[in-house]
């Protein structure tokens, strides 16, 4: 006698991926608005999830409501993931305008958080999203207000970590630099990120940048 075919088991609809899934619409929006502060933040990090696994301009959209929700609601941690969220996807479909607004403004939500080295990394994004715009000067004035932000951070307690963030924007700054045929100023940078690097894996990092910019 013959068995029957086992079925795979069917997962059931997640209802807070499926109040998102509403957005841009106003219903969804107000819906989303009335949740208690819990599930509106169970349901950004669902939204946002879902984003970044399918990267579509719908996505993108439903991303922007929300952050008009969250933002309302003053709920700042969930502020800062969505737009972490909209610059991610902004990168994936090229839309560089709105990637760097996200980016801008993410850093001061940070700041906010009090979150310096989360602001910090905000920038070294910001800086990356201003040269994938076109966009070389804004890109040199933000890493240099990251390493002005780096070199504070070094006078407090974490030194260590504070350097490596320093190396790392320098080697940025090098690269930068180089791209716009500004030798002297490029190996200047990068020279100074293998001086300051403190563990082995930064100097390494710092030293494979100043290769490739002696050969290039």
């Amino acid at each position: 006698m013959g068995h029957d075919a086992e079925t795979e088991p069917v997962a059931a609809p997640d209802p807070l991926l499926e109040l998102a899934e509403g957005l841009p619409g106003d219903d969804a929006a107000v819906d989303i608005a009335q949740l208690d502060p819990v599930d509106r933040a169970q349901l950004v990090a669902v939204a946002v999830h879902a984003a970044r696994a399918t990267r579509t301009a719908q996505w993108l959209e439903r991303l922007v409501a929300l952050r008009h929700v969250v933002l309302l609601a003053n709920a700042r941690a969930e502020l800062a993931l969505v737009l972490h969220g909209i610059a991610d996807l902004a990168e994936a479909l090229q839309r560089h305008a709105t990637r760097v607004e996200a980016l801008d403004t993410l850093i001061g939500v940070r700041e906010l958080l009090r979150e310096p080295w989360k602001a910090v990394a905000a920038r070294l994004e910001l800086a990356s999203a201003h040269a994938a715009a076109g966009e070389p000067g804004e890109a040199e004035v933000t890493l240099m207000r990251a390493l002005g932000k780096a070199r504070e951070l070094s006078r407090g307690d974490d030194q260590r970590r504070a350097a490596v963030c320093v190396a790392d924007t320098l080697v940025r700054l090098g690269e930068l630099l180089a791209s716009q045929g500004r030798d002297t100023e490029a190996e200047e940078w990068l020279m100074g990120a293998i001086d300051v690097a403190p563990t082995e894996q930064s100097a390494q990092l710092a030293r494979a940048a100043y290769e490739r910019f002696r050969r290039s």
